[in-house]
């Protein structure tokens, strides 16, 4: 049984693995809360890609971080952090983490896989710098 099959921060059992390319999201990256919180697993397909800049709620140290859709109403005022790297869920994956950061600069263009980060998060997380390129995104 090969355990070590996951990216930097999950565990998965299987035989084949790849990583993909680096895409440039944070700028940098000032405090962070390194493997800061577990991702349940419950819904992710095998194969599904978390992307850095998403949204999260983090609540604690080896607890759970909710990963925050930019269209949830209800929870986009609850984020507390952003992801920092891209957490890639192969099959088989049995454990996967998160850093959370909470101070730095990013792209936010760049940032959840590409759809960008709404300005209101800016108010919420006043230790970010959003840069971004081009247009700034109309409010969900």
């Amino acid at each position: 049984m090969n355990n070590l099959s996951g990216t930097f921060n999950t565990i998965a059992q299987g035989e084949v693995f790849s990583i993909g390319g680096d895409f440039p999201v944070w700028t940098r990256r000032n405090k962070v809360y390194q493997g800061g919180g577990n991702i349940p697993l419950d819904g992710l397909e095998p194969g599904t890609v978390i992307p850095a800049g998403t949204p999260v709620i983090f609540n604690g140290p080896g607890e759970d971080v909710e990963i925050v859709d930019i269209t949830d109403a209800e929870k986009l005022p609850q984020v507390n952090g952003l992801t920092f790297d891209d957490v890639s869920v192969p099959a088989g994956c049995i454990s996967a983490t998160c850093a959370v950061c909470y101070d730095g600069r990013i792209y936010a263009n760049r940032a959840n896989g590409g759809k960008g980060l709404p300005k209101s998060l800016m108010k919420q997380l006043p230790a970010v710098e959003f840069v971004y390129e081009g247009e700034v995104p109309a409010e969900p």
